[in-house]
């Protein structure tokens, strides 16, 4: 039987003292750019060159900024749906 997920709670302060820290700052970035590149993965060949010149323009650069939190969403949950590989396989 699975064990419902531990709640973590951080109060706001530690939170923003914990990111501002270089090597918070610097995991965060590494963690936000293998998010991406997990998305542009996801974008069939055939379609890149047309999402990465939308992209680069105001409007698709704030597009990318809305969807951002729905991207980030969604690779969790393809993370949390993907089998976990046996230690004994």
């Amino acid at each position: 039987m699975r064990k419902p997920p531990v709640e973590l709670v951080i109060d706001e302060e530690s939170f923003r003292r914990a990111r501002e820290r270089p090597e918070a700052q610097e995991a965060l970035k590494r963690l936000a750019g293998h998010i991406a590149d997990s998305f542009v993965e996801s974008i069939p060949p055939h379609e890149w060159p047309m999402f990465h010149e939308y992209f680069k323009t105001r409007e698709g650069n704030q597009l990318l900024v809305e969807l951002w939190p729905q991207i980030v969403d969604a690779y969790f949950k393809a993370l949390c749906g993907r089998k976990r590989p046996s230690k004994y396989s």
